[in-house]
């Protein structure tokens, strides 16, 4: 007799895509499907619009899209008995729609068994989907040729020999009104979610409630797969595919890994979930078998190899997790822009402060992840990029140690640019952290070009420039001299130039357009700088966790010793002074990006959070955060691109969106200046 199995096994796939690779997001499929099956999966998922890759944007309706996707299609290698989720774009009614295909191989030939259309279009924070996707009506489905076949397409559930199977795409699961309360009526046993989610530091802890109590309210298994890694250029994905079943998560993916596919796999006891059906008071839909597609699979049972849980990595155990998530988070951008565009490496002005600091520091923690991930002992084990841009390196034949520093050496060119306004302390503390890191680090003078610079200018407007008459004037060019010498280095040697702003300075324009701001990428502008001071003196006190081993930065001494300057007047010069305390500056920018406060409603809310100042003194910050953060939008706009890293990103072509030309909030700043009494 033939024993129908209360259990089934099932995969979720997280990858490292990219937009258009039809040839490399197949490939990365394809070896996801037979890791999966190898270990005895029979439902696989692999991440929303897997095919194309995410982030096409306007790519999107380039108009030999659909026939690349089904070319594509047709390279998928599925064993049969099994049924595989992938996602890609698809055009009904000239409309366009985010699809996912449950696709089989059921005679030897695949199949595509039914298409589920998004509902609801993720429209907040980095993504734009309704720019390019129309949503489906709950309950609607067609039929469609699509392959010479008829495919049921739209609102449908499946039927894979008796489990019933449905479908939240990402931003399904994130509204209020999700698919899944239709699903648990039409008695589901699995609730399948191929997803494109973003990180932003602390929100995988969301992540994991909405799938947990998705999964107990629904009465269903539930299988999240998501994008790994900085996929399109700006976003960067943690991948940690989960798989949850009766509330209680089964299986865990690895995130912000350095390879290219990470594969879940987990046992679902279907009596388990369905003894929640069995129980609930809730009466079933009326349309319950309504756009049902029957996959006529055998899910007899039979000997499947065991499987083991996957515990969490000693990182995302960390007491210090924003730290260890935003680390990772970077290095796996700056490494996928490595990967990606074919360089050689980075180049970067290193200041000896803490901006240029952690952009260096970040190459190190690239490095270490690498080896830890592709388990490198010698040249031959590291991925396949890397050995193609630095073949020079095989012939050493260096062993591990060696071979993590002449790899830092050939990734990152860093030099520092002094002028008369430089100290001693930032050239040590420069050399002193490049020496530790292992980069090619080089110095020299700029004092010459400023000067020729300068005297040009006095001849044409007729007059000397001085400090008292022309601050800001003496202050930028001292920023921007130095960039000629990067980007004649950063072209000599294929390498990108990085930009050192962050988050805190780039709000109020705290920066020299083509100075400091100049670089293809900016690559902790999604950070604070309160934290990026706090996460330079727990790289250099406590370290962060990679693999077995703990990584400190002894060379950030220097760096974490003194206070932030721009060093650029003769006299002392203080950050912080130049603007607001940092933390307050912080402070300001979560209420007014995250809560949209305006200036009055700020001042009530700071003087709640902080006894620190009075209330003059919190007015005046106030004042000159709005001020500065007002007419500073053009340079926000003109930043080069970055990640997306704290919840509050003020990235202008994905995030914080606000005008150029505005009032500068004249009329509110008067009026919270009235209601303190200072006009």
């Amino acid at each position: 007799m033939s024993l129908k199995r209360n259990k089934i096994r099932v995969a979720a796939i997280s990858a490292n895509l990219t937009p258009r690779d039809w040839d490399g997001n197949v490939d990365k499929i394809n070896k996801g499907i037979a890791d999966a099956v190898s270990k005895g999966a029979s439902i696989i998922v692999t991440p929303e619009l897997s095919i194309t890759g995410y982030g096409n944007e306007d790519m999107f309706f380039f108009s030999d899209t659909e026939d690349m996707v089904f070319k594509s299609l047709e390279n998928l290698k599925i064993p049969k008995s099994v049924s595989v989720v992938v996602g890609f774009p698809l055009v009904v009614a000239n409309r366009m729609y985010n699809a996912s295909a449950f696709i089989a191989n059921k005679y030897g030939n695949l199949e595509i068994q039914g298409i589920y259309l998004k509902q609801n279009l993720a429209k907040n924070g980095v993504h734009y989907e309704p720019r390019w996707f129309n949503k489906w009506t709950k309950g609607e489905s067609i039929v469609m040729e699509i392959m010479g076949s008829k495919v049921p397409v739209g609102d449908v559930t499946f039927d894979f020999d008796g489990v019933i199977i449905g479908n939240e795409v990402c931003e399904d699961s994130w509204v209020a009104s999700r698919p899944g309360v239709d699903l648990f009526s039409k008695g589901v046993d699995l609730i399948i979610n191929p997803s494109a989610s973003h990180f932003a530091v602390g929100k995988y802890k969301i992540r994991e409630q909405l799938i947990c109590e998705g999964s107990r309210a629904f009465g269903a298994a539930y299988i999240y797969a998501n994008i790994n890694g900085c996929e399109s250029g700006r976003t960067v994905y943690d991948g940690g595919n989960i798989i949850a079943s009766n509330g209680k998560i089964v299986a865990r993916g690895r995130r912000l890994f350095f390879d290219d596919i990470d594969v879940s796999v987990a046992d679902i006891d279907l009596w388990e979930n369905r003894l929640v059906h069995q129980a609930s008071s809730q009466s079933i839909l009326t349309h319950a078998t309504s756009n049902h597609i029957k996959i006529g699979f055998d899910l007899t049972e039979q000997v499947l190899p065991p499987i083991e849980y996957r515990q969490q990595s000693r990182w995302e155990l960390s007491e210090n997790l924003e730290h260890e998530e935003t680390v990772r988070a970077v290095a796996l951008g700056m490494y996928d822009w490595l990967k990606k565009t074919g360089v050689k490496g980075y180049m970067l002005s290193l200041s000896g402060g803490a901006d240029s600091a952690l952009c260096a520091a970040e190459i190190l923690i690239i490095i270490e992840n690498v080896f830890n991930d592709f388990n490198v002992n010698c040249f031959t084990d590291l991925p396949c990029w890397m050995k193609s841009i630095y073949p020079e390196l095989e012939a050493l034949k260096l062993p591990s140690p060696e071979l993590k520093k002449a790899v830092a050496q050939k990734m990152l060119w860093c030099v520092y640019q002094g002028t008369e306004n430089s100290s001693d302390t930032t050239f040590d503390a420069a050399e002193n952290l490049a020496n530790s890191i292992g980069a090619h680090f080089g110095a020299w003078n700029i004092n010459q070009e400023i000067l020729g610079y300068t005297q040009k200018v006095e001849s044409y407007i007729g007059r000397k420039l001085t400090w008292e008459t022309d601050d800001i004037t003496l202050q930028n060019i001292q920023a921007r001299v130095r960039v000629p010498g990067l980007w004649m280095v950063a072209n000599a040697t294929s390498r990108l130039l990085m930009t050192t702003s962050n988050m805190s300075e780039s709000a109020v324009g705290y920066q020299t357009m083509d100075g400091d701001s100049a670089g293809c990428l900016a690559p902790i502008i999604g950070i604070r700088k309160s934290k990026v001071l706090e996460i330079l003196e727990w790289l250099y006190v406590q370290g962060t966790a990679i693999g077995d081993n703990t990584i400190t930065i002894p060379g950030l001494d220097l760096v974490i010793n003194q206070k932030p300057t721009a060093e650029l007047r003769p006299t002392e010069q203080n950050d912080e002074d130049d603007l607001m305390p940092f933390y307050i500056l912080d402070l300001i920018i979560s209420e007014t990006i995250v809560s949209r406060r305006g200036p009055s409603d700020l001042f009530l809310s700071l003087r709640e959070k902080t006894n620190e100042y009075t209330d003059l003194e919190l007015v005046n910050f106030i004042v000159r955060y709005f001020e500065l953060f007002s007419r500073n939008q053009w340079k926000r706009d003109r930043s080069a691109p970055g990640f997306h890293i704290e919840q509050d990103s003020l990235d202008p072509k994905t995030y914080a969106r606000f005008p150029l030309l505005n009032s500068g909030m004249k009329k509110e700043l008067n009026d919270l200046k009235r209601s303190v009494g200072i006009i």
